[in-house]
């Protein structure tokens, strides 16, 4: 999800958790026309009168492990249905410029969430699409850019929750991410700080 379920008041429970399921994958699949036609065991489709494979390029930062073998199970499962997913390993600058310049097929990547106020803007509004920012993968519509302009000018915070919960429904309903994990970090903090509430 797009906020950590540690946030309660924020985290919208009333999107279902979407399963693992290569038979539905493989339905859907054929059901868009996306089948192998010439017996190469890869996905095709014709589009403008040409054939084309189903084939992309998954760009990650090398030098995590866990990233790395996370992109190979990605592989695997997306060749046992008939995709290829081709692995590129890229350092930091490169993967970056990339992401920016929106010259990429797919990207393997993490965000931190800060426990305070987030601003959804850099991620999910279309101004952060059009003027090349860090929402990458072109999400958004009038609808959730409403929601988040009117998320930054409310001060009512109950009023702010529900309108973080609807723009969680409008992102898990266009699933321009694949959420896949979220990390828990251990942090001390000195008793002297009164108040205490860390995500």
């Amino acid at each position: 999800s797009m906020v950590s379920k540690l946030k309660k008041d924020e985290y919208n429970d009333t999107l279902g958790f979407i399963e693992y399921d290569l038979e539905k994958a493989r339905e859907l699949l054929d059901d868009a026309g996306w089948v192998d036609t010439d017996g190469d065991g890869l996905r095709d489709k014709t589009i403008d009168g040409k054939s084309v494979p189903f084939s992309f390029d998954l760009n990650f930062m090398g030098g995590n492990q866990t990233t790395e073998n996370t992109c190979l199970l990605i592989q695997e499962s997306l060749s046992k249905i008939g995709i290829e997913c081709k692995l590129n390993s890229m350092d930091f600058s490169a993967f970056y410029q990339t992401a920016y310049k929106q010259d990429f097929d797919a990207l393997m990547g993490a965000w931190s969430e800060s426990a305070g106020y987030t601003d959804p803007v850099q991620l999910w509004h279309t101004d952060s699409w059009k003027n090349k920012g860090a929402n990458f993968c072109g999400f958004g519509n009038d609808y959730s850019d409403s929601l988040i302009t009117t998320y930054n000018a409310t001060m009512d915070k109950a009023k702010r929750d529900e309108l973080l919960k609807a723009l969680q429904a409008e992102v898990y309903n266009y699933q321009p991410y694949v959420f896949l994990h979220s990390n828990h970090r251990k942090v001390a903090i000195h008793k002297k700080f009164l108040n205490r509430n860390l995500y």
